[in-house]
């Protein structure tokens, strides 16, 4: 069919990781600090646990 495209499961996986990856670093930062103070650190270490969680089922239903 011309002009349709597969991508492999290594593109997919890039694609997902830059965009969890940019997101998180965009949009998290500020509200995780003023909500959580000074454990803000601990917050990011299991939220960052979660989102890779989140990326390997991504990478699973795309394979």
């Amino acid at each position: 069919m011309p002009g349709s495209f597969k991508i492999s499961s290594h593109q997919l996986m890039s694609l997902i990781l830059l965009y969890s990856v940019g997101t998180v670093i965009l949009h998290t930062p500020s509200p995780l600090a003023s909500f959580a103070k000074q454990d803000a650190w601990l917050a990011a270490f299991l939220g960052t646990g979660i989102a890779l969680i989140f990326v390997w089922f991504y990478i699973r239903v795309g394979n």
